[in-house]
This record gives structure tokens, C-alpha cells and sequence, in this order.
């Protein structure tokens, strides 16, 4: 029985997917993983209000 992590990792080879699936790199992984722990929800939100992060 394959581990959530193994499925995960299978699904993305299938898909062909990189290795930092859903981010495009490791780059925008490492903002993601810092944004997580270096800055706090008030801070996101003003973030994520600008117009250079919405669509």
C-alpha cells in the first residue's frame, strides 16, 4: 500500500508534473514556505490585496 507522499509523487511523474508541483520552481516554492512561516495573516491579506498579486 503506497504512502500518501509515494501516490502524490506517482500522480505528478503521471501527469508530468515537476517535482515542485503546484509551483513552477523551487524559487516560488521557497516564497511560499517563507510566507508561511515568516509572515502573519494581516500581512497576507495586505499582500494579497495588491494589485501586482490579484487577476
Amino acid at each position: 500500500m503506497l504512502i500518501e507522499f509515494e501516490k502524490l509523487e506517482a500522480s505528478q511523474e503521471k501527469d508530468q508534473l515537476s517535482e515542485w508541483a503546484p509551483f513552477q520552481s523551487e524559487e516560488e516554492w521557497k516564497v511560499a514556505e517563507w510566507s508561511m512561516s515568516a509572515v502573519n495573516q494581516g500581512n497576507a491579506d495586505r499582500f494579497l490585496e495588491m494589485k501586482m498579486t490579484s487577476n
